[in-house]
């Protein structure tokens, strides 16, 4: 048998914002590709669950069903572990499946009979880059969140409703819409956890399945574009993270009841843009995702975006102005960051000179006031 310290090295939990209700999450070394992981692992307590361990059975066939669509976290490997003596693993036997999903499920009954953990390594992304971090301000704590440029959320919403497309021509609702599990870098969409999507089955019936894709599109305009455009949570208004739910229906609760989302605060937002959102969350609206995506480029187009609409030559040089004024604002709140270190760093060095405390000082203020997350 192959020791765990052979394959991982398994370090501390990295799931403080993002808590699920069937495992917990460290931060791992996978030897065999020498990359850092998120090492999900069954919780101690719900070792005998055979509910949760259908969820991990479930989720491997989700990763494997969505693995080349650029948005999901890839897999990197899936196996079990014997130790049981600790929440973290620190010891004991492991197997590693190496990715192969057929090994994993066939090993899975004579595992879960014999006193070994699921567990599923995954593609570490930046903490920084979580939208729920990016949302929480200059202080950490919500008190003045943040929202992402309008030229940005319109990126995220429209590579966002292109996955839902993917997910569900594979017969996949993602439904898990939470900011701690969009993570966005200013270009590129990434989403983790697949605790509560499901596979849409046939037997379901097309009018249901229906139903259940315009449900995903409304999770996603409520739990994600709501606070990337607003720096806040729509129910709570605040960033803070959301309990884990103790099942898929248990987390639909959240969303039960929300008809329209109040985007009054926002003065500066495309009056035309929080009108769809709107009307897509009315218990009467047939808009789908494919119709949502459209009326979103629609409006893409009105600001300068290539998109398959017509484009004016003014909101075309707009956006051009607007993407390197982007560029230079996150140059200099970079720089401002920089600077601020340094006198961190001088007043660490010379205590006496009240001059680098003065400086630090007041370059945090002025960082705390930046405009970008």
């Amino acid at each position: 048998m192959t020791s765990l310290q052979q394959i991982y090295e398994v370090g501390q939990y990295i799931d403080t914002n993002a808590l699920g209700y069937s495992a917990r999450v460290t931060r791992a070394t996978h030897w065999v590709s020498g990359q850092d992981v998120a090492f999900k692992i069954l919780r101690l307590e719900l070792l005998q669950d055979a509910r949760v361990w259908k969820q991990f059975a479930v989720e491997s066939h989700l990763l494997e069903r969505l693995r080349d669509l650029p948005a999901m976290v890839k897999m990197v490997d899936y196996g079990y572990v014997s130790d049981l003596d600790h929440e973290i693993p620190s010891g004991g036997e492991i197997i590693s499946c190496n990715g192969q999903l057929k090994q994993f499920a066939e090993e899975m009954p004579s595992r879960m009979s014999g006193g070994w953990r699921p567990y599923i390594a995954l593609e570490l992304l930046p903490a920084e880059n979580s939208l729920l971090n990016l949302a929480r301000g200059a202080d950490g704590d919500g008190r003045r969140p943040f929202r992402l440029p309008t030229e940005e959320v319109l990126s995220l919403a429209m590579q966002f409703c292109e996955f839902l497309l993917e997910a569900h021509a594979r017969d996949v609702v993602y439904w898990d819409h939470k900011p701690e599990h969009v993570y966005w870098g200013g270009s590129g969409l990434r989403l983790i956890d697949l605790n509560v999507s499901r596979f849409l089955t046939p037997d379901l019936g097309e009018r249901v399945n229906a139903a259940e894709k315009i449900k995903d599109l409304r999770y996603m305009l409520m739990g994600v574009l709501y606070i990337a455009f607003t720096g806040r949570d729509f129910r709570f208004q605040n960033q803070r993270p959301q309990p884990a739910p103790s099942s898929p229906g248990t987390f639909e609760h959240r969303f039960n009841g929300m008809s329209h989302l109040d985007f009054s605060g926002e003065v500066d937002l495309l009056p035309d843009l929080g009108d769809l959102i709107n009307e897509t969350l009315k218990p009467t609206s047939e808009i789908t995702v494919e119709k949502f995506l459209d009326h979103l480029r629609q409006l893409a187009a009105t600001m300068g975006w290539e998109v398959g609409y017509p484009v004016t030559e003014e909101a075309r040089a707009a956006r051009r102005e607007i993407q390197q004024g982007l560029l230079a604002l996150r140059q200099a709140q970079e720089t401002l960051h920089q600077a601020r270190q340094h006198f961190l760093s001088a007043r660490a060095l010379n205590p006496a000179d009240p001059e680098s405390e003065r400086l630090y000082r007041e370059a945090s203020e002025f960082y705390q006031r930046r405009v970008l997350p």
